[in-house]
């Protein structure tokens, strides 16, 4: 029933249950092959729902849905870095590439309609030709794809879509806790000309001006894509608490603003500016250079300014950025102007405020968040995790704990043998982790009663000698 009902969200179990007949020679009961025949039939029976409608829509066999097609499109595409196929990689793409393949503009709006089940059946029909043509090359991409679902948070790639597979490091300190409508008191402020006087320029090619007649300080970067490229001067301010800069600005091109601390080592806040409109950075480690130090990383606090940045950009001809900030232990900060992504981005500053909200909540959290960074680091990534689990499937089989080896590894090789071929994000595959963690779980337990029986050994000789 519950593998049925899997299936209403997601097709991924759909053989499950005849896959499962691997266990039938170990289950240790007389009536097995009854209870396969009723996993089978109850399975069918929840799905058939499903079935019978699309064979009534749509007067074809569909067992659950389609999609196949563009998901070993995309999945090729994932490892055909020399794009040597030309198949899509993005859901995005899928709808463009069939409006070049048929010349029909109006596939470009949905890749399921119209004529979604015959632009499917193509899909499938391209993807098996290059498969069976590829043969060797396709093996060792499910490999890889089998690689990538048993990786733990390694951070050397971060190609989609291996980058699913990693987990953002909890920053060591709390990060900003207040609600971004609250009133702040106003700490400090600077004009435009004293900026362009007090400030650094950190390029030799960027050009630094301010104009008059306008009141406004215009930064305009170098043809590099992410170098940092003015500097504010630095700004006093409380440890532990909570900030919110305010700066009104518009732009041309790409840049991102950083708050960091006065040696530029620690990074508070980025906010990407994009044309008229910001667009925060909700993911730090797809920019190299402004990630020399993730401790205060808050991907929710992005989130929080993104939204609250574009109803202010909506409002105004020029863009009212907001980018709220926990200080942490520091006492001062500095503001960096920076390119990203794009070389000569203009920024034309209006106006630049800090406020003070209150003082940063949760401050207490800090020992705790030390010993999950460190799991994190140290403990959740492919190096540790996965000796771990080969070596509890060796002691299970020493054990000759075959039933229960294959009761924990039925549903990881389940996927290992089907979602290989597919595209796959690491949310398709959290499953398997539950049952692997198990097994990695017996390598812990018995080292930890081997440790025990050697100490208990080692207080027993001593004893004797006395």
């Amino acid at each position: 029933i519950l593998i049925g009902l899997s299936c209403w969200l997601r097709p991924n179990a759909l053989i499950l249950a005849p896959f499962l007949a691997i266990l039938l020679p170990l289950l240790q009961h007389k009536d097995r092959v009854r209870y396969l025949v009723i996993l089978i039939f109850t399975t069918v029976i929840i799905i058939s729902p499903i079935t019978i409608r699309n064979l009534i829509v749509f007067k074809q066999f569909i067992p659950i849905s389609i999609g196949v097609g563009a998901n070993l499109l995309e999945g090729i595409a994932d490892y055909d870095l020399e794009n040597k196929f030309g198949f899509p990689a993005y859901d995005q793409d899928v709808a463009q590439a069939d409006v070049k393949t048929y010349n029909r503009p109006d596939y470009g709006g949905n890749q399921w309609s119209p004529d979604g089940l015959m632009r499917e059946k193509n899909r499938t029909k391209r993807a098996m030709e290059a498969i069976k043509s590829n043969p060797i090359w396709f093996l060792d991409v499910m490999l890889k794809r089998i690689g990538f679902m048993l990786s733990y948070n390694d951070k050397g790639s971060t190609r989609w879509p291996l980058n699913t597979a990693i987990v953002p490091i909890l920053g060591a300190e709390p990060s900003f806790g207040h609600s971004l409508t609250e009133t702040g008191k106003p700490i400090w402020s600077i004009d435009p000309a004293s900026l362009a006087n007090q400030g650094k320029i950190l390029t030799q090619q960027a050009n630094i001006f301010f104009q008059t007649e306008t009141n406004e300080l215009v930064i305009i970067g170098d043809d590099s894509s992410y170098n940092d490229q003015f500097s504010s001067p630095i700004i006093p301010l409380t440890p532990y608490t909570d900030y919110v800069l305010t700066l009104k600005l518009t732009q041309q091109g790409q840049s991102v603003i950083k708050v960091t601390s006065s040696d530029t080592r620690s990074i508070l806040a980025t906010q990407i500016v994009q044309g008229e409109r910001p667009q925060p950075d909700t993911n730090p480690d797809t920019n190299p250079d402004t990630n020399k130090d993730k401790n205060t990383t808050d991907t929710s606090l992005s989130d929080k300014s993104n939204v609250f940045n574009k109803k202010l950009a909506l409002e105004n001809r020029s863009v009212k950025l907001v980018i709220p900030f926990a200080s942490g232990p520091r006492n001062e900060i500095k503001i960096l102007w920076s390119n990203d992504s794009t070389a000569l981005p203009q920024t034309t500053i209006k106006e630049i405020e800090l406020s003070q909200i209150g003082a940063t909540p949760y401050t207490w959290t800090k020992p705790i968040r030390v010993l999950i960074r460190g799991i994190q680091k140290n403990v959740y990534n492919t190096k540790f995790l996965l000796p771990l689990l080969l070596v509890g499937v060796f002691l299970l089989i020493l054990a000759k704990q075959k039933q229960a080896l294959a009761l924990l590894l039925v549903i990881p090789v389940y996927y290992f043998c089907f979602q290989s071929i597919l595209h796959t994000e690491y949310r398709y595959i959290y499953l398997i982790h539950y049952f692997l963690f198990l097994i990695s779980a017996t390598t812990i337990y018995s080292l930890v009663n081997g440790l025990g029986a050697l100490v208990i050994m080692c207080k027993n000789k001593l004893r004797d000698k006395k």
